[in-house]
């Protein structure tokens, strides 16, 4: 990640809110957001905040481990380029936490999987999967 941009967890997301400088270089946003972050370090330029497990609500992570599985299957299928093959790998990572009942990883993965991985993921028919890898991309 650049100099430019820092990222607490997950999935970035737009906040408004206060910022206020609370020690040293630690920057604390509150104010009317859903979430809050504290930074450590200097930050430049944007501020990412990303969505945690509890953003996404009940998820039952079998049933996406199975979807996830489908997923990787069709994207298997359809990878053309090694942008896809690394997407494919994100979603396998993210299969592999939803069987250890690691939602913050699956986020993380699908996160990294990118908007291929949602894309395919409609097409195909999941739809707890098209959920999850929207709020791991930010998209409500």
């Amino acid at each position: 990640m650049s100099s430019k941009r820092r990222s607490t967890e997950e999935n970035s997301t737009n906040i408004a809110g206060n910022v206020q400088k609370i020690e040293g270089s630690s920057i604390k946003i509150t104010g009317n957001v859903n979430k809050s972050a504290i930074v450590q370090g200097n930050v430049e330029g944007d501020l990412i905040i990303q969505a945690s497990a509890g953003d996404v609500g009940a998820v039952d992570l079998d049933q996406l481990a199975d979807d996830l599985s489908r997923l990787r299957t069709a994207m298997r299928q359809a990878a053309q380029s090694d942008e896809h093959d690394i997407a494919l790998g994100e979603v396998a990572q993210a299969e592999r936490a939803a069987r250890a009942k690691n939602l913050s990883a699956v986020l993380a993965h699908l996160r990294a999987a990118g908007a291929w991985a949602l894309d395919v993921a409609t097409k195909i028919g999941v739809p707890v999967t098209v959920e999850v890898i929207k709020k791991a991309l930010g998209i409500k």
